[in-house]
């Protein structure tokens, strides 16, 4: 796979529209199909990795819901897309050996997904570090989809 490092593209990623792009298997009642796995700014993106011909592609404000792994399986991630034209989804499941780094990089865009879900109220906890200097210092901790948010008390990250 491919991504970006540090904010920056590398590579054949420099001229590309994709954050990072994965070798996967969508898996289907049909059987099962090779795929790059591509995760956008704007879109989630399928291609034939032969042709890299497009195969299905979901926007995130129209028709991406949600990204989650399955729990029954340590490779496999579903999918849950808005049916064109209409409120109702449907999923599809895929497989990747990078399960964790796809799902990661999809996260960053959660809050650009048009899932009709209520967003939970985030919750700080007030923790502590230690300092290289060995004395203590107050944080708050934030969890969230994709990082741990760590804060001084004022707030400030």
């Amino acid at each position: 796979y491919q991504r970006r490092v540090h904010g920056r593209k590398t590579g054949a990623m420099a001229t590309s529209p994709w954050v990072s792009c994965f070798f996967c298997t969508k898996h289907s009642w049909k059987g099962k199909y090779k795929r790059v796995f591509a995760v956008g700014e704007l879109k989630i993106s399928t291609f034939h990795p032969a042709t890299f011909e497009l195969t299905n592609e979901w926007s995130y404000a129209d028709e991406f819901v949600n990204i989650l792994p399955n729990a029954k399986t340590p490779n496999e991630f579903i999918i849950t897309v808005r049916k064109a034209g209409t409120k109702k989804t449907e999923t599809m499941s895929f497989s990747s050996d990078h399960r964790i780094d796809l799902l990661t990089d999809a996260q960053l865009f959660r809050d650009r997904f048009c899932a009709d879900v209520k967003k939970p109220r985030e919750q700080v906890f007030p923790s502590f570090k230690m300092h290289w200097s060995e004395s203590r210092v107050d944080v708050l901790l934030s969890a969230h989809p994709f990082p741990i948010v760590h804060a001084d008390n004022s707030g400030t990250v």
